[in-house]
């Protein structure tokens, strides 16, 4: 059989078709590489339990830090989102304030943000000064400034806290502070997720954000008694709520003795040392009026160098009418 040779220009084409084979074929493809890390392990919108947790929380965080600093106009949740770890240090500014706590039960560390502004504004407001945002860059937390921190924290943990153990148990517990978002990136994988919430701080009409973020992965082994939980948990005792800001309210108390009826003319003749005659015994119970209602009958007496009422009987509400 004859030898077959191939010619210098056949050579040269095979040389230049070796490998398109594979060029060709990755072309063809028509997909892009797709990267696990990508999926979202929970979807936020069918999670009405935590939603409920986390609008909870920006109402009770109000209260609290209204405690704290009398200036706080308002607090408003502003948005939940699915970010990145890397994506939720990356715009961090030095110092940052970055408060890690893990929930007992579940596995993972989780995030609570404070603008640094905020924490500035706070200590001024405190003192006396302006709520005005302050320029944060290269600046290092004093000591006075860390236990200011430390005490937001804690309110702030605290409303998360009772939010949380309306609908699910765990203990929240305070880990540490850290300032440098650097020493906090080697904690979890870049493209580990977090559901972040967002809320506003407004003090005397400038608002700080403050983000919560929890561990996506974390949150699966309850996911399932978030999404179950009963829109009757969105509920609000308005009554109750009513009634303890009553309670808090002042109100005019006045001891009755007696009265009587008597001349205008004698009335003109009365001097200094006259006494005056009433009708009712000497040891007649006397009303307690409140707000000018009867409500109650005591006995006049005395406690140390002060003139005091003794109470015999609380009236019904058909008595004091």
């Amino acid at each position: 059989m004859a030898e077959q040779v191939l010619g210098q220009d056949e050579v040269d084409l095979l040389l230049k078709s070796l490998g398109k084979e594979e060029e060709v074929e990755e072309k063809s493809l028509g997909y892009e590489k797709f990267d696990i890390d990508d999926l979202e392990h929970i979807s936020l919108g069918t999670i009405a339990g935590l939603e409920i947790i986390l609008e909870k929380w920006s109402r009770l965080s109000r209260a609290k830090l209204s405690s704290l600093v009398v200036a706080i106009n308002n607090v408003y949740k502003a948005e939940t989102s699915l970010v990145r770890f890397e994506d939720l240090l990356s715009k961090l500014p030095v110092p940052s304030c970055i408060n890690m706590f893990n929930i007992t039960g579940l596995k993972g560390t989780h995030f609570l943000i404070l603008d640094p502004r905020m924490i500035y504004s706070i200590v001024s407001v405190i003192f006396g000064g302006s709520a005005k945002p302050y320029k944060i860059e290269g600046k290092e937390f004093t000591r006075l400034e860390l236990k200011i921190i430390k005490k937001v924290v804690d309110l702030l943990l605290s409303a998360f806290q009772e939010s949380w153990s309306s609908i699910l148990s765990g203990e929240v517990m305070y880990l540490e502070t850290e300032v440098n978002p650097a020493l906090i990136a080697p904690m979890n994988s870049k493209k580990e997720m977090f559901i972040q919430a967002h809320i506003n701080v407004e003090i005397d009409g400038i608002e700080y954000p403050v983000f919560l973020a929890l561990q996506n992965s974390s949150l699966e082994p309850v996911v399932d008694r978030l999404r179950n939980v009963s829109e009757v948990a969105e509920y609000v005792d308005y009554d109750k709520i009513l009634k303890e800001l009553l309670k808090n309210i002042k109100v005019k108390l006045s001891a009755t003795i007696d009265g009587g009826n008597f001349y205008v003319k004698d009335i003109l003749d009365w001097e200094v040392g006259d006494q005056i005659i009433l009708k009712a015994p000497a040891n007649k119970p006397i009303k307690i009026n409140v707000e000018g209602v009867p409500k109650m009958y005591g006995v006049l007496g005395r406690s140390k160098s002060k003139k005091a009422v003794k109470i015999l009987k609380i009236l019904e509400n058909k008595e004091s009418s």
